[in-house]
């Protein structure tokens, strides 16, 4: 609904776009789909493992 209102997507959008990217080691692709995520995706792992 918000990307026919204002003709983009919102940006929580592409979480799952960017969970699936990753699981199969698209970074690319994740990045394209949420920057923001992708540096949050990082950085929760790198928390984890720290």
């Amino acid at each position: 609904m918000r990307a026919a209102r204002y003709r983009s997507d919102c940006p929580g959008c592409g979480s799952l776009r960017i969970q699936c990217s990753l699981i199969h080691a698209d970074l690319l692709a994740a990045a394209d789909y949420n920057v923001v995520g992708l540096a949050a995706a990082v950085l929760s792992v790198w928390a984890y493992l720290a």
